[in-house]
């Protein structure tokens, strides 16, 4: 089970999207966009060694898978 961002990986990705056949260069694509996002909404960093960082936040769980899965949905809108 993922407790923090950082703990995410493309397979978690991959199965919460239900997809099988997969490139992992885009998995991970949406994934570091996802965080990126974030970051860049809340002002707080993807990852920090003496401060607050995604990972203190539980919730962006969800809103990484979220916003993979909308990437992943709409590619064809995004090209």
């Amino acid at each position: 089970m993922v407790s923090k961002v950082s703990e995410i990986t493309i397979e978690d990705v991959a199965n919460y999207i239900k997809e099988d056949n997969y490139e992992e260069s885009d998995i991970e694509t949406y994934l570091n966009i996802a965080k990126n996002y974030i970051s860049s909404y809340t002002g707080i960093p993807v990852t920090s060694e003496d401060g607050e960082s995604l990972d203190d936040f539980a919730d962006f769980i969800i809103v990484v898978y979220i916003l993979c899965q909308d990437m992943h949905d709409n590619r064809t809108l995004y090209v």
